[in-house]
């Protein structure tokens, strides 16, 4: 299974306003779309573990995606 997390302060996270269809923009770009998600740069295998490596992701140490 793939998750990613998405958080507001992300430099491009799509913002709710008062206007009509703003939810279900910001719904799309979470739910079906995503919005602006790096790319996996590196893949490495040791001991059971693998760790994928992404540049400019957002992320902290230990987020699980």
């Amino acid at each position: 299974m793939n998750h990613d997390i998405y958080r507001s302060s992300d430099s491009s996270a799509p913002a709710i306003s008062n206007a009509a269809g703003s939810l279900t923009t910001l719904l799309d770009a979470i739910l079906v779309t995503g919005y602006s998600t790096p790319s996996i740069t590196s893949l490495a295998h040791s001991g059971g573990v693998i760790t994928a490596n992404k540049t400019a992701h957002g992320y902290s140490a230990d987020d699980e995606t």
